[in-house]
């Protein structure tokens, strides 16, 4: 159900059947963990194109035992809805959608590769500009 996107590791394609139970949502978020225990920066497409129904999740309880680690190495999540992406649909997907970490609804695979490849390489973009300053210059004030 879920797998890599080689070459990009940190990309991971977690696939939706039609109906979302509480079995897909523990695939879910063992895929989620999986990339928190890593400890690396990390984007998840999650492909919801045949999604048509699926039960009601608790969201405050998952994301709020993972926050910390949600926070440092989440980077984004891209949902793919499929060219007919209904109400239903949508919703149903904004249950797996961690607060406070940036989303996007596409309609195909190719879509969602290129949001999830620019949200990785924009943040350590970011990351690589950040100034430094020695301890020494610190002390001495």
């Amino acid at each position: 159900m879920s797998e890599v996107l080689s070459p990009h590791e940190s990309v991971s394609l977690l696939e939706l059947p039609e109906h979302l139970s509480d079995t897909e949502f523990a695939a879910y978020i063992a895929a989620l963990d999986s990339h928190l225990d890593a400890m690396k920066p990390f984007v998840m497409i999650v492909d919801g194109s045949v999604l048509n129904s699926g039960e009601t999740m608790e969201q405050s309880i998952w994301h709020r035992r993972r926050a910390t680690r949600i926070k440092a190495f989440h980077r984004g999540v891209v949902f793919i809805t499929g060219l007919n992406g209904t109400r239903d649909r949508v919703r149903l997907l904004c249950q797996l959608q961690p607060p406070n970490v940036p989303y996007a609804f596409v309609s195909t695979r190719e879509e969602a590769l290129s949001w999830a490849t620019q949200r990785l390489t924009r943040r350590a973009e970011r990351e690589s500009r950040r100034k430094t300053v020695s301890l020494r210059s610190l002390s001495a004030s």
